[in-house]
């Protein structure tokens, strides 16, 4: 997700386990720690094209550093004056916001290595988009009103220590709770639209993808709906049939039945053993693979440009495979032989064809 979900997720973690005590620390806690797998962004490897991309959703966001993400965001509040009386209760709420910043990037399409050390395959489960509105501005919304219920709270609870017949205990224990439970509402939430309307979406987009394969003549040996930008009504849909890949756009909107702009293509998979890979050297071969694991195995060449391979997973088109980024090799040109690339400038030619097609006004979607 992008860095603001994250922040918000993790300013209402934050002030789910901590409102009551210190809710100022509680959200600025919870939204770093919320953020702060995301510093792996800044990976740099001299002399490494790949290794901002392939740094990215790695060991930072696994299970094994959340215990150690936690302590660097808490740490500063063992010291404070003002947090040290709750900096165990800071320390929790900073592993819990930072507990669900790697589960959150798992249900987009990118993937995670949601379980490093111990694995480092990349796991995604395609239940949401990458941003999503509809997930954000509520939780923001939510999260605004219970740092303002819990600070009201704090401020009433020490208005009692120094005068105790200055305010009633109860409207302290009410706010309190009233700003822990828009937090959790927040969270909830958010559980709702991901794991509910996602997994619906999803659902329906499968069995989509199941009539366009019998229609075909296809068994389908894997798949991916990959929710496209902003919402879950306009998907990618890829699955694989004897090595290739087969690339369409379903639109599934929330009423009504689903149409398909289908593709009229297909790609080949490219792995380890494909020619395409085991004409260069050893050295090359290993980047190259380095990219295909990337890709969750949806590695294909770039249909215009033979010393490129694609990531088949995020075509620009719904009916192609010209990709968001890709590599390019080229042997004996210089020292760094193997570069990823982006297409942002043709990225921002299909902003006005996606918006036709989650309105349902791109005549290319066709009633199956």
């Amino acid at each position: 997700m992008d860095l603001v979900t994250h922040a918000v997720f993790g300013a209402a973690a934050g002030l789910a386990v901590a409102a009551r005590h210190s809710p100022r620390a509680a959200i600025i806690v919870g939204a770093v720690a919320g953020m702060l797998p995301d510093a792996d962004t800044l990976i740099r490897f001299p002399g490494d094209s790949l290794s901002t991309w392939l740094a990215h959703r790695a060991f930072t966001h696994g299970i094994g550093f959340l215990l150690i993400g936690a302590l660097i965001v808490s740490l500063p509040t063992f010291f404070l004056q003002s947090t040290k009386p709750h900096r165990i209760r800071l320390f929790l709420a900073a592993l819990f916001a930072i507990s669900l910043h790697a589960p959150l990037d798992a249900f987009t399409s990118f993937g995670t290595m949601l379980f490093w050390p111990f694995s480092t395959d990349r796991v995604s489960y395609d239940r949401v988009a990458i941003i999503d509105p509809l997930v954000t501005l509520p939780m923001l919304t939510l999260v605004i009103w219970s740092l303002v219920r819990a600070v009201k709270g704090a401020k009433a609870r020490a208005a009692l220590a120094t005068d105790p017949q200055s305010t009633d205990a109860r409207l302290i224990r009410r706010a309190a709770f009233t700003g822990r439970a828009q937090a959790s509402l927040a969270l909830v939430w958010a559980a709702v639209y991901i794991l509910g309307i996602g997994s619906i979406q999803n659902a329906r987009v499968q069995a989509v993808q199941d009539q366009l394969a019998k229609q075909r003549g296809h068994t389908i040996e894997r798949r991916r709906v990959l929710f496209t930008p902003l919402q879950n009504i306009a998907v990618r849909s890829i699955y694989q049939h004897q090595g290739k890949v087969y690339s369409d756009f379903i639109r599934v909107p929330w009423f009504g039945s689903p149409t398909v702009w289908q593709g009229e293509q297909a790609a080949e998979i490219v792995t380890a053993s494909h020619p395409s890979v085991t004409r260069f050297t050893p050295d090359i071969q290993q980047q190259i693979l380095r990219f295909e694991h990337f890709t969750q195995g949806w590695m294909i060449q770039d249909p215009d440009n033979p010393a490129a391979f694609t990531d088949a997973r995020y075509g620009l088109t719904p009916d192609s495979f010209r990709a968001l980024w890709f590599i390019e090799v080229y042997p004996g040109t210089s020292d760094h032989p193997v570069q990823i690339r982006t297409s942002t400038d043709r990225a921002l030619q299909r902003r006005s064809e996606l918006l036709d097609a989650i309105t349902g006004a791109d005549p290319r979607f066709k009633p199956l």
